[in-house]
């Protein structure tokens, strides 16, 4: 007859009732066969070089009374994957939002997500991921604070530049750029010497341009500034990835007659390519956005 054994393996019994070894060997041996051909078809289906990365550099920009940008890097480039989930608490963080595919020619190592549509002066709780790869600000999730909604700013000014290379003449597209207003005239009082971040990414000529909609460090009130350039400067710096980065830079803060401000281009300083994927949290489901700052 034939028996089952604790291990799941049918096994011939004969009339002294000893179990056949010979059967139950060759079945195991079969079966771990089978399990190292699933093990290297799963290998195969994981595509080497969109691994799951370190992702580091997480920042929020251009935040609003309906909306925020979130931006981070990872050390592989895996473009489009990555992703944002939010809510009002972390327990009721179930709002996910894709990044679109990043400028023709972008290396895919910073990746950026902008949330629109949301609530005036509520803090809302996100985490990152990319590649299968989810940053929760070591389980504390990360948080953001939409401002209020304000009125009598303008909106006809605007920062703009390029981002090339360190060969000073290559576009460098997907670079992330920064800034900050520093208020020197002190406009703002002792609280808000600088304000909130605004950033855009340069596009496929690298190419980059920001609305100054500049609010309080806290984001709460319209930061003033002075245009006359005497007092009032813009302090920005660039993030490329494996691309490189260039510091701080700083310019006075003197606008045309049209309201604009074109600032010296910008050479990524060149830094070494770090495209080795090492899982750093949990992997999670990865669950569009545009760069002009929401309304």
């Amino acid at each position: 007859m034939t028996i089952l054994s604790q291990g799941g393996v049918n096994s011939q019994v004969g009339k002294s009732g000893n179990v056949s070894k010979i059967g139950a060997t060759a079945v195991l041996a079969a079966l771990v066969i089978a399990l190292s051909i699933f093990d290297l078809g799963f290998a195969f289906n994981s595509n080497s070089s969109i691994q799951p990365s370190i992702i580091h550099g997480v920042q929020v920009a251009n935040v609003t009374d309906s909306g925020f940008t979130v931006a981070w890097l990872t050390d592989a480039a895996i473009p489009g994957s990555g992703s944002v989930v939010y809510g009002l608490s972390p327990s009721t963080a179930f709002t996910s939002l894709k990044e679109s595919s990043p400028p023709p020619g972008a290396h895919g190592d910073i990746h950026v997500v902008q949330a629109s549509s949301l609530t005036p002066s509520t803090t809302y709780y996100y985490v990152v991921s990319a590649g299968g790869i989810q940053d929760n600000n070591g389980g504390q999730y990360y948080e953001v604070r939409t401002g209020p909604v304000l009125t009598g700013q303008l909106i006809n000014r605007t920062v703009a530049g390029t981002v090339t290379l360190s060969d000073g003449h290559s576009p460098a597209p997907g670079a992330l750029v920064t800034l900050k207003i520093l208020d020197n005239a002190n406009l703002n009082g002792t609280s808000s010497p600088t304000s909130a971040t605004e950033a855009s990414v340069a596009n496929a000529t690298g190419a980059w341009s920001i609305v100054l909609l500049p609010r309080t460090s806290d984001n709460v009130n319209i930061f003033n500034y002075t245009t006359n350039g005497s007092t009032d400067f813009i302090q920005y710096s660039v993030e490329g990835g494996v691309l490189g980065e260039a510091g701080i830079q700083t310019v006075s803060l003197v606008l045309n007659g049209n309201g604009h401000l074109a600032v010296p281009t910008i050479s990524l300083a060149a830094s070494a390519a770090t495209d080795t994927a090492v899982p750093t949290s949990t992997p999670t489901s990865t669950p569009s956005f545009t760069w002009t700052p929401t309304t």
